[in-house]
């Protein structure tokens, strides 16, 4: 089989295809299937039967296929739309809640209602910290004012989409309590969507300072911001430091495929995407980097299989016609195309 030349452009924009730092705001939800079914829930705290803000519901198909991910708003409420027919899963891990998985099977009722109460668990780790907009034991545990000045940050930055507005609310919340290394990690991605990268990479440092290296998130929001700058072996450092504190995290493995392809380390960069792969099935810019990992290895079928997931995930993403293109190429030389010589 002849040797391909792939595109130096498509490497570069494989490179530069970064997880994105923002989490889903709250309530927000979507489906990988259209139909008229739906879930609507109410999450509570089993202790006062108060409602729970920011806490991520996944849904999930009965064989472990994630299908939408949704955030409690303010009154404990989340809801699922546009759903098929089917079985599902709902599973939600909180920091300082006990895990609950519960069935919602929409095969006989086209809408589902779902109560779910928390579970506090004992012997909570104090250094653990949640990430995103879930809401951890830490929070609760800030000073009246320092809640409420999180919580509107947090509404400026994830539902306003204010990143500058945020900013003086997370300030706020580390002037009362100077150790909330949360803080500076909000703050840190406050800054990424301004593009003010250097402070950015400053909050994110102190984060990870001040948790002691236990707070995974900041680590894999510096380790994108470094290899965005090609600075690959502290990418490395901090993706495995990010891994250490949450080994069950997808975007650790991202982000050290990502640094390990930008310093040729493709045999790594593979293992890590992969890995990366098990535990988050949906990220289009995750096969991008598998796909530009295995043209490296010369793995042909596998870069096809690459390029059609994104395209499944992603058919007009911002990589789509450089992909198409990689596609047509592939199928070409694997003798799968429209256009193959006669030999």
């Amino acid at each position: 089989m002849r040797a391909l030349a792939w595109p130096a452009a498509f490497f570069a924009l494989i490179l530069l295809t970064p997880a994105s730092v923002c989490a889903q705001r709250p309530g927000a939800s979507g489906t990988a299937s259209i139909g008229s079914h739906a879930i609507d829930g109410k999450i509570t705290n089993e202790s006062d039967h108060t409602p729970i803000q920011g806490i991520a519901v996944r849904l999930s198909t009965f064989t472990g296929e994630l299908v939408a991910t949704a955030y409690s708003d303010s009154y404990g409420n989340f809801s699922f739309a546009a759903l098929a027919g089917a079985d599902y899963k709902l599973t939600i891990k909180a920091e300082g809640y006990e895990e609950v998985q519960q069935e919602a099977r929409l095969t006989t009722i086209s809408v589902l209602t779902a109560s779910i109460a928390l579970h506090k668990t004992a012997g909570l780790k104090p250094e653990l910290a949640t990430t995103g907009n879930a809401v951890s034991a830490r929070e609760l545990n800030l000073p009246a004012k320092a809640q409420d000045a999180l919580a509107k940050g947090k509404e400026r930055l994830y539902q306003k989409h204010d990143p500058a507005g945020s900013i003086p609310f997370f300030r706020k919340v580390l002037e009362i309590s100077p150790g909330f290394y949360d803080g500076y990690y909000l703050e840190g991605i406050a800054y990424t969507q301004q593009g003010m990268l250097s402070e950015a990479e400053s909050a994110f440092r102190k984060s990870i300072d001040g948790s002691e290296h236990h707070f995974a998130e900041p680590c894999f929001a510096l380790a994108s911001l470094l290899t965005d700058k090609k600075q690959y072996a502290g990418a490395e450092q901090l993706s495995h430091e990010g891994i250490q504190a949450d080994p069950e995290a997808w975007r650790g493995y991202y982000e050290l495929a990502r640094a390990q392809l930008g310093e040729g380390k493709f045999a790594e960069a593979e293992t890590n995407g992969i890995e990366a792969r098990k535990r988050k099935t949906d990220f289009p810019g995750l096969y991008l980097i598998l796909a530009n990992v295995h043209m490296q290895l010369h793995k042909n079928e596998a870069v096809l299989e690459d390029v059609n997931a994104y395209l499944n995930l992603e058919p007009d993403g911002p990589s789509s016609g450089q992909a198409r293109a990689i596609k047509s190429q592939m199928e070409r030389a694997l003798g799968q195309g429209p256009n193959v010589p006669e030999r």
